[in-house]
């Protein structure tokens, strides 16, 4: 008897007319005791507008890697002066503690949402 599987693939979607998207992630490395994020900035068209790889040490767990990833990649795509209304991140317990604390939203007006790894390889290949 055969099984079938099924692999669900999950495709970046543009954000609205005239928006913004940010794309983050972070791995950790342990035997080097850092971790290391990605972010990719793109518009409603899907064009590529800016891009980051950036190392950081320190020790960190999952959870708070990811976080400081995420506040750290939304400080620098504000940097640019554009309104940042969508962020995506593949951290599913960071984004579901983002979204039920107000309090720790990390920036006035953006939202976070969660995506499968499969729609954020962009930002966890400049991670």
């Amino acid at each position: 008897m055969h099984s079938l599987v099924v692999k669900r693939e999950h495709k970046w979607k543009p954000p609205t007319i005239n928006n913004f998207k940010l794309n983050v992630d972070a791995t950790l490395n342990s035997s080097t005791n850092s971790i290391r994020m990605g972010a990719i900035l793109r518009d409603y068209k899907g064009y590529d507008l800016a891009a980051l790889s950036k190392k950081i040490v320190g020790n960190y767990m999952p959870q708070i890697a990811e976080m400081k990833a995420l506040v750290l990649n939304i400080l620098w795509a504000c940097d640019f002066g554009l309104t940042l209304p969508e962020v995506e991140s593949d951290a599913l317990a960071v984004v579901q503690s983002l979204q039920n604390t107000r309090q720790s939203q990390p920036m006035s007006g953006v939202l976070v949402y969660h995506v499968y790894h499969s729609s954020n390889m962009a930002a966890h290949g400049l991670a």
